[in-house]
């Protein structure tokens, strides 16, 4: 995986994850968005969030990582990937590459998962204590941020058990008498 893969990655997951952090300060201080979007032509302000963006997706990253560590090692137990590491070396860069990017994909799935559980929540708080407590629309974001979410977790299960699946198979490959 590039360098670069690594950074947008972290990048995506700190939006994600500033997006919530600015909801819970809009619930406090109405208007505070609004007041961001107004400055957000500017550079430097793109500038200091990405940068900021890429740090916040580094520690939520790692929060994601603790919560999703224990269905992980369930998962790889069940394929029954005797390797130490869950990247294995195969000849084929094809192979190298396809691991790489299930990984990341991975990654950004599992706190994808988490955010956008956060997200509909914050975004029904700030609805109803900010515009409106119409309580159809309050559901409906709460059923659409749920359903988002549960197919993260999906995905990202999904995702993670094919991953383990094909390196088990890699791994037979490469050591046929395991």
């Amino acid at each position: 995986m590039s360098t670069t893969s690594l950074y947008v990655e972290l990048v995506i997951i700190g939006m994600q994850t500033i997006t919530w952090m600015l909801l819970i300060i809009d619930c406090i201080e109405h208007g505070i968005i609004k007041s961001i979007i107004s400055y957000s032509n500017n550079l430097f302000l793109a500038i200091v969030f990405l940068s900021i963006s890429y740090v916040i997706g580094m520690i939520f990253d790692r929060l994601a990582n603790l919560i999703f560590q224990r269905p992980e090692n369930k998962i790889r137990k069940k394929s029954g990937l005797q390797a130490k590491s869950s990247l294995l070396v195969d000849e084929t860069n094809k192979m190298q590459e396809h691991q790489s990017y299930t990984r990341s994909k991975y990654r950004i799935l599992r706190s994808s998962s988490l955010n956008i559980f956060i997200i509909s929540i914050l975004v029904t708080f700030n609805i109803f204590f900010n515009y409106t407590k119409n309580f159809y629309l309050l559901g409906t974001v709460l059923i659409i941020g749920f359903i988002l979410s549960a197919l993260s977790v999906w995905s990202t299960i999904d995702t993670l058990r094919n991953f383990y699946n094909k390196a088990r198979v890699i791994e037979l490959h490469n050591n046929p008498g395991k």
